[in-house]
């Protein structure tokens, strides 16, 4: 009570104890004290986080009306979780109340501290917590009891641009003299005001790079970087983040014209937050060379998420959605508790999540295959008799069901499974799988 008497008459904080920073805290929250009161409270206090009090530090930084003062404070409560050991993620999980993300406002603390916890606790356990947490807090944004589509969450932020976008196959190669080989630059993907570009350079040590880069840009012909100054630069720009897998078949010099496969991820991340260099990043190993009249192709898949919590949503979901049921459960009960996860799902969200490359399922293809099966053709087909097991009605447009069932690798499932499936799938339907 002292340090609150001292700033209503003095308008400064002299008396105020590291031990007892907390309590003054609540008590100045409680009689709606201003900002800097408050704000000195929590720098003490955030110098003795623990576990238990993670959480209520971060809600109450959030709730500073100063941007500065509540970006100073996550940042160091962050800070703080990327000092957790593999032993304290039980503990973690036990303390952490992660419902409460759904009481703070301020979408960039909500971002920084999601991916905080998702790379810092790593329990399938927690990530559901967060999972929930996440579209608690979704719902509270967009108003409704139901949350929407994925790409309908997307769209909110990017109207530009499709959340998800396959290469087939993009060549790329050079029309020049084999003797004066010159840097070309290829467009791989373009969305919004932007492009995901290639370059192939053979006479560099790296001779296949990529990059992310305005289509106005007076670099987008030139090798060099687009420096981004500051934060206001990015102002008018949507805060998008990629995640993508890419395969890249080239002819390297040394491999006598043999084609040779590299794969790789990109990540990029475009907020205010954190301006970067648009510059080259490498594709591959730089260690191969090319020949001077290069030829590669490029194909893979991209997430172009328009914001980041459309990317944090995804990730957790891919994570989580086949490990819902508790670990002592049969394949059966589990399946259960996994079928009625994706049933509550809207399909374009469904679509999205198991498509992806990281997508985590035990036993891999056959498990989703089992799970799709079940929840088209209805939980009890794998129970049926042969003769039950003939054309059934399924649940859904033709169109959602054939989207989904695109998601399976199929060269992953074993022929009598196929079969087994083509067999429940009526031809009066259309359905494809």
């Amino acid at each position: 009570m002292v340090p609150v008497i001292e700033y209503v008459y003095t308008f400064k904080v002299r008396l105020l104890h590291n031990s007892s920073a907390r309590e003054t805290l609540l008590l100045s929250e409680w009689v709606g004290m201003g900002d800097r009161l408050r704000y000195c409270c929590l720098k003490a206090a955030v110098r003795q986080v623990t576990l238990d009090t993670w959480m209520e530090l971060l809600v109450s930084s959030a709730a500073l009306s100063k941007k500065e003062m509540r970006n100073n404070l996550s940042e160091r409560l962050i800070d703080f979780l990327y000092g957790l050991q593999p032993v304290q993620y039980q503990d973690a999980m036990d303390k952490i109340q992660t419902t409460w993300i759904q009481a703070i406002n301020d979408h960039d603390i909500v971002v920084r501290a999601v991916f905080a916890l998702i790379k810092n606790v790593r329990l399938v356990g927690f990530w559901r917590n967060l999972l929930d947490a996440l579209t608690t807090w979704l719902k509270r944004r967009f108003d409704s009891p139901q949350l929407p589509s994925l790409r309908t969450i997307h769209q909110h932020f990017a109207k530009d641009w499709e959340p998800y976008v396959e290469l087939s196959r993009v060549e790329c190669f050079t029309n020049t003299p084999t003797a004066v080989p010159v840097p070309l630059h290829v467009a791989l993907f373009e969305f919004g005001d932007f492009v995901l570009q290639a370059c192939i350079n053979a006479t560099q040590s790296s001779p296949l790079l990529w990059r992310i880069i305005r289509r106005t840009s007076p670099y987008f012909f030139s090798e060099d970087s687009e420096v981004v100054m500051s934060s206001e630069a990015l102002d008018g720009d949507p805060e998008f983040w990629i995640r993508g897998h890419l395969i890249v078949k080239y002819q390297p010099a040394d491999q006598g014209g043999a084609v040779v496969t590299e794969e790789t991820q990109i990540k990029y991340q475009h907020c205010r937050d954190h301006p970067r260099t648009e510059g080259w990043v490498h594709y591959e190993d730089p260690q191969h060379n090319y020949y001077r009249r290069t030829i590669c192709t490029v194909s893979g898949k991209l997430f172009l998420w328009g914001d980041p919590i459309c990317s944090l949503y995804h990730q957790l979901l891919q994570t989580t959605l086949f490990y819902c049921a508790p670990g002592n459960k049969d394949s059966d009960v589990g399946d259960i508790l996994t079928v009625s996860e994706m049933q509550q799902l809207p399909v374009e969200t469904l679509v999205l999540v198991l498509c992806s490359d990281h997508l985590r399922i035990p036993e891999g293809e056959r498990t989703l295959l089992r799970c799709l099966n079940k929840m088209i053709f209805g939980l009890n087909v794998y129970h049926l008799g042969p003769d039950a097991q003939l054309p059934r009605s399924h649940s859904g447009a033709v169109e959602d069901v054939t989207r989904l069932y695109r998601s399976v690798r199929w060269c992953f499932i074993p022929l009598d499974n196929i079969i087994q499936t083509l067999r429940w799938t009526p031809r009066t339907t259309g359905t494809r799988t």
